[in-house]
């Protein structure tokens, strides 16, 4: 029997041709796009615009996917987990953020990760594989289905916007995650704007002018250090300071905060407690908005921070 096809990943231009190849005619393409990524449909006899005939063929050729889910944890504040498995047993999380006026789900690019940045809790874990287009675009498949917005008016969505920040490095993969937020932002179908959609990288410059002139997304960098003697350590040897993207000192904090000034940020988060850090960031006037304990080593956090926040909102994964 021959293996099916996994429609979730295939853009619109692949799926036209497998349908000729089975004598169904092209624009049944846009009609099965239109199922799959506006209605959420993963059975073709719900296709109720196709022949029955025609169904009876799709369901022997195709697939539409979804993957596993091992673990869906809900916080009271409305943010939601998901653990995802794949066919070959391999995982990675997907979360949904909501705030006042937007949601936005965090996607994984790979499973495991390239770099092995210390504060990073993925960085502890090996690269495994990168993820499929259709693995990625599936993260998204299963955000709308959980929150049950299929079908429904832009302006009723709770989930409006992506962040590539998940597991992985998003532009170590760039092919595939490419081709998912390509079929992401089509009109016809998801249809999340570019404007909408940010991918975070720790910096792979050869792939970054390729990103902005092909995708146009929104564009994450991290920073690391703001002097050269502490951005050749590397992201391998990085501490809790360094994830700020400033330093070790005062002087890092006052320099990242001039920085910050003249590229017009007016807004920041600090994972650090330290008030005189703090006050060097404050002096370049840039507003501190959270101050967040450090990281106290990979995977574990300032306990104290976590029971607070668990008071203020809930069950925290």
């Amino acid at each position: 029997m021959t293996q099916k096809i996994d429609i979730i990943g295939l853009t619109r231009k692949e799926l036209t041709e497998k349908l000729k190849e089975l004598g169904i005619e092209a624009f049944r393409a846009k009609q099965i796009w239109h199922w799959i990524y506006t209605k959420g449909a993963t059975d073709f006899a719900r296709m109720t615009t196709i022949a029955k005939d025609q169904q009876k063929i799709l369901d022997e050729h195709f697939i539409v996917r979804r993957a596993g889910i091992t673990k869906d944890l809900l916080s009271i504040d409305g943010t939601r987990k998901w653990l995802l498995e794949f066919p070959d047993n391999n995982k990675v999380e997907t979360v949904f953020i909501p705030e006042d006026d937007r949601g936005a789900l965090c996607v994984s690019s790979q499973v495991g990760c390239t770099l092995t940045c210390t504060f990073c809790h993925t960085g502890t874990m090996k690269l495994v594989r990168n993820l499929s287009a259709g693995e990625i675009i599936g993260q998204v498949m299963t955000a709308r289905d959980g929150l049950a917005e299929w079908g429904k008016k832009r302006e009723e969505c709770l989930f409006t916007n992506i962040v590539m920040m998940g597991m992985g490095e998003p532009l170590f993969n760039y092919e595939n995650v490419a081709k998912a937020l390509t079929i992401i932002m089509d009109g016809e179908g998801i249809a999340i704007s570019k404007r909408k959609i940010t991918l975070s990288t720790s910096g792979v410059v050869p792939m970054i002018e390729k990103c902005g002139t092909e995708l146009g997304v929104n564009l994450a960098i991290s920073l690391h250090a703001v002097r050269d003697e502490l951005r050749e350590r590397g992201l391998d040897t990085y501490d809790a300071n360094l994830a700020l993207g400033f330093g070790e000192d005062e002087r890092d904090f006052s320099i990242a905060g001039a920085i910050l000034k003249k590229l017009g940020v007016g807004k920041i988060r600090l994972l650090t407690n330290n008030p005189h850090k703090i006050s060097a960031v404050e002096n370049a006037g840039i507003k501190v908005s959270e101050r967040v304990p450090l990281i106290i080593k990979a995977g574990q956090h300032n306990h104290d921070y976590l029971e607070a926040k668990e008071k203020k909102a809930g069950h925290i994964f």
